[in-house]
């Protein structure tokens, strides 16, 4: 996966901030990408196969370096699409959903650290496990994947200076140019969210008619 430095974003940035240090420019670049693609799914990702583990209902995410693992859009066990359900849902189902083991009909997110399965399996299956997932660059990032570079850089420019711009106190502080940065921002990822949605709808649907 080839990556684009965030500093290659700069001279969209730093000409409407002056005075504005490169190094502080670069990290509201970092934050206008990581809420770019966390909000507007732009940075999709087929995970590496996990292997299944007996008995092991919680499997770590193992993301590009540089990345987390925002949100499951969908996961499979052994060839078995899993269904998304939240903890109190699961509570519903299972006097303990924790401790069940059987064969894996659910999945659960509850950060961006961990996938668990549900009920726990009952042995060990090589690359049982797959998922597409939302990745975001990680806090400590200084790139990030060069196709949201190529695709994206106007919108998280955007972001930065918008982030910048509302800066109180600041030599560069533009609150009217800020909400105008916003707004266009919240546009291009509302945008790129509804490209995804429509597309991932299309993935679900192909998925669901394969096991018939």
């Amino acid at each position: 996966m080839s990556t684009t430095a965030y500093t290659s974003f700069l001279p969209k940035v730093s000409p409407e901030v002056p005075g504005c240090p490169l190094s502080v420019a670069e990290d509201a670049v970092r934050e206008a990408a990581i809420e770019f693609c966390e909000k507007g799914w732009a940075w999709i990702y087929t995970h590496d196969p996990l292997s299944s583990i007996a008995n092991e209902g919680i499997y770590p995410f193992e993301p590009p370096s540089g990345a987390l693992v925002s949100r499951v859009l969908q996961a499979w066990y052994d060839d078995r699409q899993l269904v998304p359900r939240t903890a109190d849902q699961l509570a519903e189902d299972y006097a303990n959903w924790t401790t069940e083991t059987g064969s894996p009909q659910y999945m659960v997110q509850d950060d961006e650290e961990n996938l668990t399965i549900v009920p726990m399996p009952t042995a060990g299956i090589v690359d049982a496990i797959r998922q597409r997932v939302c990745l975001r660059p990680s806090r400590a990032s200084t790139s990030i994947e060069t196709r949201i570079y190529e695709h994206h850089m106007d919108a998280i420019a955007m972001g930065a200076k918008a982030k910048l711009m509302m800066m109180s106190g600041k030599p560069w502080e533009n609150t009217k140019m800020a909400a105008a940065y916003q707004g266009m921002f919240q546009e291009k990822i509302d945008a790129a969210r509804y490209k995804a949605q429509k597309g991932y709808g299309r993935a679900v649907r192909r998925v669901a008619g394969s096991f018939f």
